[in-house]
């Protein structure tokens, strides 16, 4: 008679997608090439609950995240399991039409970023835009030689504001956790930040449908990274998203932008499930927040802070810059949009190599190209 195969429960507190796992196969993809993973299996259900939950103050850890290198050693009862790699780490919304949170505007002249932080810059790249052949790039950017640094090929679809939003995505799945410490974003892509601050509510009322009635594109990318910050922000930790203008000598910027480009050059990476990918960090951030429930220091917030450093360009919905009307329609001496392109104004020698430098990096340029 066979002998009756005992139950296992891979808990996967550092991962792609922590959570906890009934096979040994379905908890690989999310450990493998995952940089710092922290997995263990357990016999029984609550070991592996509680292992899930990290931390035991006001400081949580959670990461789910891509890297480059892999494993295929499954983990023991008795051991912890842990992956390294050179590479590497709202608006509340629970499926029942809750009403959206507060949105607080910081005006930048008047906000003096707090010691504390964690500051970061993100960005995205793509080569040949709009075009057939297209190859995008993510790039986070913590500093100079920092392991937390991200340079990577954007997955699926190869269009410059998919690689910017999964480019935030990356550093909120790869950032720890930290109620004492407020995350400030920095990102060139105005598209990417007007989606959270301007258009999530009335996407979610319209049933993913932009005012115009057509499908909103990205939305399940969109759906997960809100999900993200939701989480994040539910459980104590401040979030900033911060609009800096790009290829403007922004030290944190031009390197989010090398990355980026660096990303470019890696292989093909296939589409991630942002559905799955959602739902299962709903799962994880219940158990988590269950968790938190008993940290009174705790603040709960439910605001999403955004700053704009200087004006940004106005953006459709679809990610498109609006076009700019220029004089009184009615004036038909007044310069048209076509002249102004035909006489361009005197350009001197520096900025002529500014134009050149921009020119070689077709990524973004001066905003966001359209999908």
């Amino acid at each position: 008679m066979a002998k009756k195969k005992s139950l296992a429960f891979y808990s996967v507190r550092f991962g792609r997608i922590p959570g906890i796992y009934m096979t040994w196969d379905e908890c690989k993809p999310q450990v493998e090439g995952f940089t710092g993973a922290k997995f263990k299996k357990f016999a029984t259900q609550e070991e592996a609950e509680q292992f899930l939950r990290v931390g035991s103050g006001s400081v949580l850890e959670m990461v789910a995240s891509d890297a480059a290198n892999s494993t295929s050693a499954t983990p023991t009862a008795d051991s912890t399991s842990t992956i390294t790699s050179k590479k590497r780490t709202l608006e509340l919304d629970h499926g029942s039409g809750e009403s959206a949170p507060k949105k607080q505007r910081v005006p930048s002249r008047n906000e003096v970023e707090d010691e504390e932080d964690s500051v970061v810059y993100s960005d995205g790249a793509c080569k040949g835009n709009g075009k057939d052949g297209s190859v995008a790039g993510v790039g986070v950017w913590w500093g100079h030689g920092d392991p937390r640094n991200i340079a990577e090929r954007c997955p699926g679809e190869q269009t410059n504001n998919r690689a910017e939003l999964i480019a935030i995505a990356r550093v909120l799945e790869t950032t720890p956790i930290n109620a004492k410490r407020r995350l400030v974003i920095k990102t060139d892509s105005n598209y990417s930040i007007q989606c959270f601050d301007s258009w999530l509510h009335n996407w979610r009322n319209n049933n993913w449908k932009k005012s115009g009635g057509d499908p909103v594109k990205n939305a399940p990318l969109i759906r997960y990274i809100a999900t993200l910050l939701e989480g994040r922000i539910s459980l104590g930790q401040k979030v900033r998203l911060v609009y800096v203008k790009g290829h403007a000598g922004i030290e944190g910027n031009e390197g989010a932008d090398y990355l980026a480009n660096l990303g470019t050059l890696s292989g093909p990476v296939e589409e991630r499930s942002w559905p799955e990918e959602e739902m299962r960090y709903r799962v994880t951030l219940k158990a988590m927040s269950e968790d938190a429930k008993g940290d009174s220091a705790r603040k709960k917030t439910t605001d999403l802070e955004v700053e704009y450093t200087e004006a940004a360009p106005d953006i459709t919905e679809d990610g498109t810059t609006k076009p700019k009307v220029v004089g009184d329609l009615g004036d038909t001496s007044a310069p048209s949009p076509v002249d102004s392109i035909k006489n361009p104004p005197e350009l001197d020698h520096e900025d002529l190599a500014k134009y050149a430098e921009a020119w070689v990096d077709d990524d973004d340029l001066s905003d966001d190209l359209k999908d």
